[in-house]
């Protein structure tokens, strides 16, 4: 297959026996560039929520990861902030406007 760099304009020939869509809510559309579907994975997309607090707003410096009843929870820790997430909710509107709603937020700080 070939790829182009759209920063250089440089083209190169890949090959690899598997390859990883790491592309969240445009999979269904990425996914027609290597299939004949629209959708032949079968994507049903979904929107992942994490928030970025300071680390002033969790006393403590162990991660986290607890299974909940709708995802999985972690908090993970860095040297200025703590990452929580994350929510896994389906997405059926526009994916270039995927945002958190209230509840989102009111359910990572829960």
């Amino acid at each position: 297959m070939g790829v182009r760099d759209e920063l250089s304009g440089d083209e190169y020939v890949v090959s690899a026996r598997n390859v990883a869509l790491c592309v969240g809510v445009w999979a269904p559309e990425v996914s027609s560039v290597f299939t004949e579907s629209d959708n032949a994975v079968g994507i049903i997309r979904s929107k992942g929520v994490h928030l970025r607090l300071p680390r002033s707003a969790i006393d403590g410096e162990t991660a986290l990861i607890v299974p909940t009843g709708k995802s999985v929870l972690f908090v993970l820790p860095s040297r200025t902030h703590w990452l929580v997430g994350t929510t896994d909710t389906e997405w059926m509107g526009d994916p270039d406007a995927v945002a958190p709603t209230p509840e989102d937020v009111e359910y990572l700080l829960g």
